[in-house]
C-alpha cells in the first residue's frame, strides 16, 4: 500500500509539473546553436569527413565528423572536442576566449590556425573548413586525432605552412637604421634572410618604402622629419576579438575566433644629417682685426665633393661667426673655399676638407692675413745760402699710429704712449739715416697719421702731421719726401665732420681765400680764373669763376701756390646736411706748417676745417586713461628708436642706420630710451626719418600698437637744430568674457561652467591672476556652494600681449535654484592690483541658466464613475516618435492609487501612449503629444495642471463590453492548442495513475 500510494502521489506531481511546463509562454527565447551537416550527418568512422580520436566522446565514439556551427549567424568552432552538441542546443552565454583558456600563447595559435584556415585567400571549401577544426582540436588536446583523410590532411598541411611563416619573425625586425641624409637617393635596403617578409603588408608608418619580395627599402623625406618607424603585419591586419561561448547546459562549448594580432615587424630609421659654420681668425691676432681691417664679411663657398655643386655659401657677421649650413649628407665630403676676403685682408686661396665620420657638427676656423705696406721717408734741409741746393737730415724722428687711435685718444704723440694696447703692426717710430731715408716696418691695411717727434733742432720741425693710406699688398713702399724751408705752398683744404672727423665727400663746400686784407685771392688757370674753391665730391656744382676739385673726395688743393703768409678761409656754401661757418678759419702759410713736398720740391700746407651737422631733437608727452584703481605698481615706460627709412652718413653717404635698425648708443644700448616725469626727450639725432615703439609701459596699461613717427628735414644753412613734439595717450588693458560651450545646465550632480576671458594688452611672460564669481543678477551677490561663495581663481603667463583663458567652474547644481546666472571676471597683476573687470549683469555673453526638471502625474478614472481606477495593472510610457516604436521611458505605476508618474524630466517633446490598460478596459487609441518646456509641461499644445507639485493629466478608461464565453480556437493560434494540449496530458496522466492505484 506504501508503495501504490508512493506511485500516486508520484504520479499526480507529474501530471501538475506536465501541465505547468506548457503553460510557459512559447515566445521565450535563449542564444542557442545552430549545427549543419553539409555533407550529410556521417556514420562511417573511415570517411573522408570523418577523424579518428584517441579517447572516446562523451557517447562513447572514438571519432567525430564534419560539421558547421553558428551562433547569432556567426562561424563558430569547437574547443571541448569530447563533448556533445546539438542542433538547436541553448544556454550559451559569452565571455573572451583569452580568459576562458587562461592562456594567452595557446589563445594567439589558435587565432592565427582560425585565421589561417577556413576563408583564408578566398578558400571556403568544406575541406579546408574542416581541417582547419582539426587543427585546432589538435592545438587543445595533443593527440586526439589520430586518424585523418589524405585530402584533409593535405588541407591541414597548408595551415601548418601559414603557420610556419607567422610564427617566424623577420630577420630585421626591431632594426634601427641610420639614414646619411634626406630622399631616396640616401635609402638603405634590408633583406630578410627569413624568407617570409614577402607576406607582410602594411600596417603604420611614418617614413618612405618600398617593398620587393624579401627586401624592404626605406628613406626619409625632409618634410617627415628626423625620424620615423614603419610597422607591418604578417598575412592580414588586426582583427577583433575572439569570443567563447558556454552552455549553461554543459552543452559543447565553441568559440568565434578572429585573427586577433597577427605577427608584426618594427622598424625605425633616423636621419643623421652634417652642419657646417665658420669661425673667422686673424692669421696673428686670432679674433682681432688688425688696422682698419674688418674680419666680418669674408665669403666662403661650401662645394659637394660628390657632385661638384656648390652646397652653400657662408658669409661672416660681425660676431666672426658665419651662417650654418644645415641637413648636409653625410656619405661624402666637402670642400671649403675663400671667394671674397673681407676688407683690409688677403684671399686665402687654400682649400679646406671637411669629413663628417668623426663629427656631424662642425665648426671650422680658419684665417686670413692682414694686407701690409711699408712708407718710407726722406727727410731734407733747404741751404740756407743755395735755396737750390738740399741735403738729407740724419736723426729725424717720425711717429707712426693708425689713425683710430690718434682720433680716440687725440693727438699722435698721446696715442704712442698706449702702444702696448695696439698690435705691432698698427704702430711704428722711424728714424731717418745718413742719407736721410727711414723705412717703416709693415703696417696693417688702413689710414694712418705721421707727425715729425724729433730732429735736428737747428731746422724747423714739421708742425702739423700728414695722413697716409696702406690699401694694398705690395713691395714697394710709399715715399715722402719732407723739406723744411719752401717759400710758397700749396693749400690743402680737407673738409671733415666735426663729430665723426670723417672726410665730406658727398657734397662740396665752396670757399673763397681771403688775404691780410680781406679781399678774395684769385687764381687764373689757362684761361678762366677763380675766387672760388670747391672741395672734390661725388656731386660737385659747377659754376662760373669756381674751381672744382677732382682728386681725392672731400679735398680741395689749390691749382696754384700761395704765397707763406696769413690768411682767412671763408665759407660762401656749406656741405649737404651741415651748418655753413659762422666764421672765417685763420691759417698760416709757412715751412712750419708744410705736411708734404713732391718729388718736384712743392710743399703743401694742410688745414682741417670741420663743420658741424644740425641736430634733430624729440619731445614725446605721455598720458595714460583713467586708471581703475589708483593701487598700482608705478613701472617704468621704454621705447625703443629705429630708423623708418635709411638714414645715412652726411659725410660720405655710408648707410649709417639701415631701415628698421635700432639707434643705440653707449647711454642706450639696443635703442631703448625711458620716459622721465611724463615725458621723453631724445636729442643729438642725425636729421633723418625715425619711428618710436613702445616696448613697456605701466603695469595696467596697454602698450601703443602703431609706432610714433618724426621726420627731419634740413632747411636753412644756419640752423643747428630742428625739434619735433607730440604727444600720445595709453590705453588700460582690457577683457572681455563670455561664457563657451554649455550655456543651459540641469541641476544634476555636478555641472561645469567655461568661461572665456578675452584679454587686450598684457605683457608675455608675467604672471597675471583671474578672479571669478558666478553671481545670481537679483541679488548682486556670488551664489553658494556647499556653504560657501562660488569663487575660481586662476593665475596664468601669457604668451602673447593678446589671447585669451578659460576659467572652469565646476559646482553641485542641485544646491542651486533654477535661474539665470552670470560670470564676472576680474583681472590682476602678480602683486595683487587690480587692472581689468567685466561685471556686467546685463550680458548675455556672460549669462548661463540653471534649467527646471518637472515631475508628471497621469491619472487613470473610470469613463462612467468618475472614480480612480485602483489596484489594477497598467503602463504608460513615453515614446520619441508618434507611432511609439522607440521607448523612450516608462512611467512607474501606483498600483494602490491608480497612478503613472515620471520624475525629472528635462526639456523636450515626446509622446504619451498607453501600453497597458487595467484589466477589463479598452486600451487607448489616442497618442498625447508632451513638450516639457521651461516654464512647465504641455499636453497636446495646452499648458498642464499642476497638482501635489505634479504637472496633472487625467486620463478616462472605458470597460470592455461583456461578450460571449465560447472559446474561439482561432485567436491564439499555435499558443492556445500548445496549452490546451498540455492540461488535456496532465489529466490523462493522472487518471492513468488512479487506475492503477
Amino acid at each position: 500500500m506504501i508503495r501504490k500510494s508512493v506511485h500516486k502521489i508520484l504520479g499526480i506531481f507529474l501530471g501538475v509539473m506536465m501541465i505547468l511546463v506548457q503553460s510557459v509562454p512559447v515566445f521565450a527565447q535563449e542564444l542557442s546553436v545552430q549545427v549543419d551537416y553539409p555533407e550529410g550527418f556521417i556514420t562511417d568512422p573511415n570517411s573522408k569527413w570523418a577523424v579518428g580520436l584517441s579517447q572516446s566522446n562523451v557517447s562513447g565514439y572514438n571519432f567525430d565528423t564534419y560539421a558547421q556551427i553558428s551562433i547569432s549567424g556567426k562561424k563558430v568552432y569547437c574547443i571541448e572536442p569530447l563533448s556533445l552538441i546539438s542542433d538547436g542546443n541553448g544556454g550559451y552565454t559569452a565571455s573572451d576566449l583569452g580568459d576562458y583558456f587562461g592562456d594567452s600563447t595557446l589563445t594567439q595559435k589558435l587565432e592565427y590556425i582560425s585565421a589561417l584556415g577556413y576563408g583564408f585567400q578566398g578558400d571556403y571549401s568544406h575541406e579546408l573548413d574542416f581541417a582547419t577544426q582539426i587543427r585546432i582540436w589538435q592545438e587543445i588536446m595533443p593527440g586526439l586525432v589520430v586518424k585523418i583523410h589524405p585530402d584533409i590532411q593535405a588541407k591541414i598541411d597548408q595551415i601548418n605552412n601559414r603557420l610556419k611563416i607567422m610564427m617566424t619573425d623577420v630577420s630585421f625586425d626591431q632594426q634601427k637604421v641610420i639614414l646619411s641624409g634626406y630622399g631616396k637617393e640616401f635609402a638603405q635596403t634590408l633583406t630578410d634572410t627569413n624568407g617570409v617578409f614577402s607576406h607582410y603588408t602594411l600596417d603604420s608608418g611614418t617614413l618612405s618604402y618600398e617593398q620587393q619580395g624579401n627586401q624592404l627599402t626605406i628613406w626619409m623625406e625632409k618634410s617627415q622629419g628626423k625620424s620615423g618607424q614603419l610597422t607591418m603585419n604578417c598575412f592580414y591586419p588586426q582583427q577583433g576579438v575572439s569570443i567563447a561561448y558556454r552552455s549553461k547546459y554543459n552543452h559543447q562549448a565553441v568559440a568565434y575566433i578572429t585573427g586577433g594580432i597577427p605577427n608584426q615587424l618594427h622598424v625605425s630609421a633616423m636621419v643623421e644629417t652634417g652642419s657646417v659654420q665658420v669661425l673667422k681668425r686673424d692669421a696673428q691676432t686670432q679674433d682681432i682685426s688688425q688696422g682698419d681691417a674688418t674680419l666680418a664679411g669674408a665669403q666662403y663657398q661650401l662645394i659637394d665633393n660628390k657632385t661638384k655643386k656648390v652646397a652653400g655659401t657662408f658669409l661672416i657677421q660681425e660676431d666672426l661667426f658665419s651662417n650654418r649650413i644645415s641637413d648636409l649628407p653625410t656619405d661624402r665630403t666637402y670642400t671649403i673655399q675663400e671667394i671674397q676676403a673681407p676688407e683690409g685682408y688677403q684671399l686665402d686661396t687654400n682649400q679646406v676638407q671637411i669629413d663628417f665620420s668623426n663629427q656631424k657638427d662642425v665648426i671650422l676656423e680658419l684665417s686670413d692675413e692682414v694686407i701690409t705696406g711699408r712708407i718710407q721717408i726722406k727727410k731734407i734741409i733747404t741751404d740756407k745760402d743755395i735755396s737750390q741746393i738740399v741735403k738729407p737730415e740724419k736723426g729725424a724722428e717720425f711717429t707712426i699710429v693708425l689713425k683710430r687711435y690718434v682720433d680716440q685718444y687725440g693727438s699722435i704723440t698721446k696715442a704712442i704712449e698706449h702702444r702696448d694696447r695696439f698690435s705691432d703692426s698698427e704702430w711704428d717710430i722711424l728714424t731717418t739715416d745718413d742719407q736721410g731715408y727711414a723705412l717703416s716696418k709693415a703696417l696693417a691695411y688702413g689710414t694712418y697719421m705721421a707727425q715729425q717727434t724729433g730732429g735736428d733742432p737747428e731746422t724747423h720741425w714739421l708742425k702739423e702731421p700728414f695722413t697716409f693710406e696702406i690699401d694694398q699688398e705690395t713691395d714697394e713702399p710709399l715715399e715722402y719726401t719732407i723739406n723744411n724751408r719752401p717759400f710758397e705752398y700749396y693749400l690743402r683744404l680737407i673738409k671733415i665732420d666735426a663729430q665723426t672727423k670723417k672726410p665730406i665727400s658727398t657734397s662740396g663746400a665752396s670757399f673763397q681765400i681771403l688775404d691780410e686784407e680781406g679781399k678774395p685771392v684769385t687764381m687764373r688757370v689757362g684761361s678762366k680764373t677763380y675766387d672760388t674753391f670747391q672741395t672734390a665730391s661725388n656731386h660737385p656744382k659747377e659754376k662760373e669763376g669756381v674751381f672744382v676739385a677732382q682728386d681725392e673726395k672731400g679735398v680741395l688743393t689749390t691749382p696754384l701756390k700761395l704765397k707763406a703768409g696769413t690768411y682767412q678761409i671763408q665759407e660762401v656754401e656749406s656741405p649737404q646736411g651741415y651748418q655753413l661757418l659762422k666764421e672765417p678759419v685763420k691759417i698760416v702759410l709757412g715751412s712750419s706748417y708744410v705736411s708734404q713736398v713732391d718729388d718736384q720740391g712743392h710743399a703743401t700746407v694742410e688745414v682741417t676745417i670741420e663743420n658741424e651737422r644740425p641736430k634733430a631733437k624729440i619731445i614725446l608727452h605721455k598720458e595714460f586713461e583713467e586708471r581703475l584703481s589708483e593701487d598700482l605698481c608705478k613701472g617704468e615706460v621704454r621705447f625703443r628708436l629705429s630708423a623708418k627709412e635709411d638714414i645715412f652718413d652726411p659725410a660720405d653717404g655710408t648707410l649709417l642706420y639701415p631701415k628698421g635698425s635700432w639707434i643705440e648708443t653707449s647711454e642706450h644700448p639696443d635703442g631703448i630710451y625711458s620716459l622721465e616725469a611724463g615725458s621723453l626727450v631724445i636729442d643729438d639725432l642725425v636729421l633723418g626719418s625715425y619711428q618710436l615703439k613702445e616696448i613697456e609701459t605701466i603695469e595696467g596699461y596697454q602698450l601703443l600698437e602703431d609706432p610714433i613717427d618724426f621726420e627731419f628735414v634740413q632747411g636753412s644753412r644756419d640752423r643747428d637744430e630742428y625739434v619735433l613734439e607730440k604727444s600720445i595717450t595709453n590705453k588700460r588693458v582690457q577683457i572681455q568674457t563670455t561664457v563657451n560651450k554649455e550655456k543651459e545646465w540641469y541641476p544634476e550632480e555636478e555641472i561645469e561652467v567655461t568661461d572665456r576671458v578675452e584679454y587686450l594688452g598684457l605683457v608675455p611672460g608675467k604672471t597675471y591672476r583671474l578672479e571669478g564669481r558666478i553671481l545670481d543678477p537679483k541679488t548682486k551677490k556670488p551664489i553658494q556652494n556647499e556653504g560657501k561663495e562660488l569663487i575660481q581663481v586662476l593665475d596664468f603667463v601669457p604668451e602673447t600681449k593678446n589671447g585669451f583663458v578659460d576659467m572652469v567652474f565646476r559646482f553641485d547644481a542641485s544646491q542651486i535654484e533654477p535661474a539665470s546666472y552670470v560670470v564676472t571676471e576680474r583681472l590682476y597683476c602678480e602683486n595683487g592690483h587690480l587692472l581689468a573687470a567685466h561685471e556686467d549683469l546685463n550680458d548675455d555673453k556672460q549669462t548661463f541658466e540653471i534649467l527646471p526638471l518637472y515631475d508628471l502625474q497621469v491619472q487613470k478614472v473610470d469613463a462612467d464613475t468618475g472614480k480612480p481606477i485602483q489596484n489594477a495593472q497598467l503602463e504608460f510610457a513615453l515614446f520619441k516618435d508618434k507611432q511609439a516604436n522607440t521607448l523612450y521611458q516608462t512611467g512607474q505605476t501606483d498600483i494602490s492609487k491608480g497612478t503613472v508618474s515620471w520624475k525629472d524630466l528635462k526639456q523636450g517633446s515626446w509622446y504619451l501612449k498607453e501600453v497597458k490598460a487595467p484589466k477589463g478596459y479598452r486600451l487607448l487609441d489616442h497618442v498625447y503629444f508632451l513638450e516639457v518646456k521651461k516654464d512647465g509641461i504641455y499636453i497636446d499644445g495646452k499648458k498642464a495642471k499642476t497638482k501635489e507639485g505634479y504637472f496633472y493629466l487625467e486620463i478616462q478608461n472605458i470597460k470592455i463590453p461583456m461578450v460571449s464565453t465560447r472559446v474561439d480556437w482561432n485567436a491564439d493560434g499555435y499558443g492556445v492548442w500548445f496549452v490546451f494540449s498540455g492540461i488535456l496530458l496532465g489529466l490523462i496522466v493522472v487518471i492513468q495513475v488512479f487506475r492503477k492505484i
